[in-house]
C-alpha cells in the first residue's frame, strides 16, 4: 500500500554512489526523506527490500489527544485547534510530540508515535507496510503509532513481520465522575503476512492480555516461521485475573490495566519475556490466508512445573520447510538458549555441549546449513562467535570473524553458501567499532564488505543485513550528512545518519587501496562514533530475528 503522506513518493537516484572498480557497486535506497536514519533488513529473490524508517518525519498530529493550552507560542492558535498549522506551529508541536514520545508509550493517554516505521521498495518508489496499523478520520490518512519489527519477504508479494495492536479511544468515568479518555491497543505484539493491501494477523494460540506471536520468515512454499504464546506464564495468570475483577481492578477500564502489562520498557517487552511461548510454522496461500499451524515444543521435558516462561521460537525457514531458531533448555541451576532444529513436529538440539551455551540458530539454507552464534563472557564483556552447522555431515566449525574475540553475529545465509552480518572490525575497549561482513563457507574466507568496495567510499558499511541467491546484499552504512527537523529540512550542522543501501556483485575485483586519513573509520575518529553505536547497538537488539 503506497503512502500518500510521502511527498512523490521518494524518487531517489538509482546511479551508483561508486565508480571505480569493486566487487560490489552501491545503490542509495529511497527513504532519505522519511527519516534521518534507514536501516536495512531483507532482500528476496525478486530483488524487493525492506528498510526500517527510525523516528520518521512529519508524525501526524491527533488533535482530539492533545492539550493545545499548554503551547503558549503558537503563531495561530484558532488555526492549529481547526488542524490547520502554520508551519512553525506544526514543527512546535510535532517536536514536542516526538521528544515526550517514549513517556507517552508508557501512558494510558496520550498520542502514541511509533519509533519505528517499515517500507518495501523496488529501488525507486518507497511503499508504507502498513501492516496492522489503520487509516483514521483524526491523523488523515494511517495513525503510524505502531512499532513495525519487519521479518520477510518472497516472491516480490508476500511480506511478514510483527506490530503491536491499532490503538483506540476509550473514554471512561471514574468514581469520581471525572471523565478521561484512554488511548490503548489490546497487543503488544502480532504476526502478520501482507500480499497487496490485504493483511492476515497471526493470531496466537492464546490470546490472554491480548496474547504473542510474531513472523519472522517466509519461504517459497509460503510458510511462515516464528511464534507463539500458549499462555502466559503463572506468575502473570493471577494480575490477568485481577484486571478481570471489578472489585480488584484500579479505577480504570480493563483494557488500561491489562495494557499496563504489555508496556513495552525501552526495548524490552515485559509481557512477552513473562509469556510462554512456542515455535510455529504457518502455512498460508497465496491470498496470506492460514491453511494449517504446527507448533514447536521445548528441546526438553520440564521435571516440574516452572514459574518462568520456557519457550522456544523460530527465526529462518528455508524451502524444504526446516526452520531454526532457539529453545529454552537446562542450564546449570536455570535455564537458557539453545540453537535448535523445527522439522516435522521435531524441535532437535544442534549443539549438545552445554558449556557453549547460550547458543542460537539464525539462518538456514536449502543445503542444510545453518548458521548461529555462541554468546560467551570475556571479562565483564559480552561477545559473540559465529558458527556453522552442516547437516549432511554433523560438523560444527566456530568462525573468529575480524580476530579472536570478534563479535560476531550472522543476518543470513544464501544457497550459494554466502553469509553476511556484522562483526567487531577493532578490538577496542568499550563499544567497538562494527563493519558488514561476507563470509564464503566454500572457501572459508571471512571478507569486510568495505574492502570490496571502491577506494573512494565515503561512508562505512556497518551491518549486512540480508543477501539473496543473485549475491545481491542490503545493508546499513553510515554516513555523515546535514543534520534535519522534524520536518526533514535541513538544519545547521552535520551528524552520523544511518542510509540503506544495496550491494550489487559487479564480478571484478576490488581496487587496491592504501591507507589514508579518510578510511572507512574516519567518520568515528573524527568524533561522532559512540552515538551512532548506540544507536545501532539498541536497533540491533530490538529487530534482529530473534527472542535471545
Amino acid at each position: 500500500m503506497k503512502l500518500n503522506r510521502i511527498t512523490a513518493l521518494l524518487m531517489l537516484s538509482s546511479l551508483p554512489l561508486l565508480a571505480n572498480s569493486a566487487s560490489y557497486e552501491v545503490v542509495e535506497l529511497p527513504g532519505a526523506s522519511m527519516s534521518l536514519n534507514q536501516f536495512g533488513s531483507a532482500i528476496d529473490e525478486t530483488g524487493l527490500v525492506l528498510t526500517t524508517a527510525v523516528r520518521p518525519f512529519n508524525p501526524p498530529i491527533d488533535l482530539s489527544l492533545i492539550d493545545l493550552s499548554i503551547f503558549t507560542m503558537l503563531n495561530d492558535p484558532q488555526g492549529a485547534a481547526r488542524g490547520d498549522f502554520e508551519e512553525e506551529d506544526y514543527k512546535l508541536i510535532a517536536t514536542f510530540l516526538v521528544a515526550q514520545n517514549a513517556n507517552q508509550q508508557n501512558s494510558l493517554f496520550g498520542q502514541k508515535l511509533a519509533t519505528e516505521l517499515v517500507y518495501s521498495s523496488d529501488g525507486t518508489s518507497l511503499n508504507y507496510v502498513s501492516g496492522l496499523d489503520e487509516i483514521a478520520d483524526a491523523t488523515n490518512g494511517f495513525t503510524f503509532a505502531q512499532r513495525s519489527l519487519v521479518g520477510d519477504s518472497v516472491n516480490g508479494t508476500h511480506i511478514v513481520g510483527t506490530m503491536a495492536g491499532p490503538f483506540s479511544k476509550i473514554p471512561y468515568t471514574n468514581s469520581e465522575g471525572v471523565e478521561q479518555v484512554y488511548n490503548l491497543n489490546t497487543f503488544s505484539s502480532r504476526g502478520f503476512v501482507q500480499v497487496g493491501n490485504a493483511v492476515t494477523q497471526l493470531v496466537p494460540e492464546n490470546t490472554e492480555a491480548g496474547g504473542v506471536s510474531t513472523a519472522q520468515a517466509i519461504n517459497a512454499g509460503l510458510q511462515i516461521a516464528g511464534s507463539t504464546s500458549i499462555g502466559p506464564a503463572p506468575v502473570l495468570v493471577d494480575v490477568i485475573a485481577n484486571c478481570a475483577d471489578d472489585e480488584l481492578r484500579p479505577d480504570e477500564p480493563i483494557e488500561a490495566c491489562l495494557y499496563k502489562l504489555r508496556i513495552q520498557s525501552g526495548n524490552v517487552d515485559s509481557f512477552r519475556n513473562a509469556t510462554t511461548e512456542r515455535a510455529a510454522v504457518w502455512q498460508v496461500d497465496v491470498n496470506g490466508a492460514v491453511i494449517s499451524k504446527t507448533i514447536y515444543g521445548l528441546v526438553f521435558e520440564p521435571q516440574e512445573e516452572s514459574r518462568l516462561a520456557l519457550s522456544t521460537s523460530a527465526i529462518a525457514i528455508n524451502d524444504n520447510g526446516v526452520a531454526v531458531g532457539v529453545s529454552d533448555a537446562p542450564f546449570f541451576n536455570r535455564t537458557d538458549d539453545t540453537a535448535v532444529i523445527f522439522e516435522k513436529g521435531q524441535t532437535i538440539r544442534i549443539i549438545e555441549d552445554d558449556a557453549l551455551m547460550p547458543n542460537a540458530a539464525t539462518g538456514i539454507n536449502n543445503n542444510g546449513l545453518i548458521v548461529g552464534f555462541q554468546r560467551y563472557l570475556v571479562g565483564r564483556d559480552v561477545r559473540t562467535k559465529m558458527f556453522t552447522f552442516d547437516r549432511k555431515t554433523d560438523v560444527l566449525t566456530f568462525v573468529d570473524g575480524f580476530f579472536v574475540n570478534s563479535s560476531t553475529i550472522p543476518r543470513a545465509i544464501n544457497n550459494n553458501n554466502l553469509v553476511v552480518g556484522e562483526a567487531d572490525r577493532d578490538a577496542g575497549i568499550g563499544l567497538r567499532q562494527k563493519s558488514g561482513f561476507l563470509y564464503d563457507i566454500n572457501t572459508d574466507t571471512f571478507s569486510d564488505l568495505n574492502s570490496l568496495l571502491a577506494c573512494d567510499a565515503n561512508f562505512t558499511i556497518v551491518a549486512a543485513d540480508d543477501i539473496n541467491d543473485s549475491g545481491e546484499i542490503i545493508a546499513s552504512a553510515l554516513v555523515r550528512r546535514p543534520a534535519r527537523n522534524v520536518k526533514g529540512e535541513e538544519t545547521d550542522g552535520l551528524v552520523d545518519t544511518v542510509i540503506a543501501v544495496k550491494l550489487m556483485p559487479t564480478g571484478r575485483q576490488p581496487s587496491e587501496c592504501g591507507p589514508s586519513e579518510d578510511d572507512i573509520f574516519a567518520i568515528e575518529r573524527k568524533g561522532a562514533g559512540v552515538g551512532f553505536l548506540t544507536l545501532l547497538g539498541l536497533f540491533v537488539i530490538s529487530v534482529f530475528r530473534r527472542r535471545i
